[in-house]
């Protein structure tokens, strides 16, 4: 039709992309100091727990903020594609 404007933008995706972000910088002072990423919940890490629902919940990518102890969460916390 005359004067009627093209449609210039890409295609949507099929699927949305929703980036999951775990927030998990606490130190932990009211615990004694230990790093609340690091307390355990059924054998495993808590933000090994977080990180794991945000996937499962369809987020992707998922990025993890630490802070307090951020080398040992690192060196013990199983984070795949994170």
């Amino acid at each position: 039709m005359p004067g009627t404007a093209k449609d210039t933008r890409p295609p949507a995706p099929p699927h949305p992309v929703i980036a999951g972000l775990l927030l998990a910088a606490g130190g932990g002072r009211r615990l004694g100091g230990r790093p609340k990423a690091l307390l355990t919940h059924r054998g495993r890490p808590l933000v090994e727990h977080g990180a794991r629902a945000l996937r499962e919940g369809g987020c992707g990518p998922v990025h993890v903020v630490v802070g307090a102890a951020a080398h040992e969460v690192r060196g013990r916390a199983e984070l795949p594609g994170c």
